[in-house]
């Protein structure tokens, strides 16, 4: 005969259930707080100092000057190299002196290719001039029409616009 004994498993199997689940958390917290202390080792080890404090040493007595200075705001329109500075620093200034010569190497290519482009227009224009004052003459002796000799003389009157902007582009 089988005797049961009901009561008494479950009377010990809660009191084991419960030592085993203090044993897991109190494992975790011991487990956790090492992995915090590991943690603020490393850190502190890797930890940079941002600021290091100096002490400043004692400074003798002696007359301090403070001179004014006053820096301009100016820079060069163009780019280029320093080719003579006519005045040292500090030196005094009037207005309207040369301080200092530039060589500007693209400047002076840019000018070229307007006085090219300047002379080249002018040449279109005496062209257009000449042709417009023989389509005029062929008007005259109703050798060509009208529209002929209009077409030439407006070509003549846009050569003229072209070297005006081409003189005012080299004068600037």
């Amino acid at each position: 005969m089988l005797i049961k004994f009901p009561e008494r498993r479950s009377a010990l199997l809660l009191p084991a259930v419960a030592v085993l689940t203090v044993c897991v958390v109190v494992g975790g917290v011991l487990t956790r707080g090492l992995q915090a202390e590991e943690l603020r080792a490393r850190a502190a080890a890797q930890a940079v100092p941002i600021v290091a404090l100096v002490a400043p040493d004692a400074v003798a007595a002696a007359p301090l000057e403070l001179p004014a200075c006053i820096e301009p705001w100016a820079w060069a329109r163009v780019s280029g190299y320093l080719q003579h500075r006519n005045v040292d620093i500090g030196a005094a200034v009037k207005a309207g002196q040369v301080l200092a010569q530039l060589d500007t190497p693209e400047l002076d290519q840019q000018i070229r290719q307007a006085q090219a482009e300047l002379a080249t227009a002018r040449s279109q224009l005496a062209l257009a001039a000449s042709t417009a004052q023989r389509w005029q003459a062929l008007l005259e002796a109703k050798a060509v029409s009208q529209q002929g000799a209009d077409e030439k003389a407006g070509d003549f009157a846009a050569r003229q616009s072209v070297v005006q902007a081409m003189d005012a582009n080299v004068a600037r």
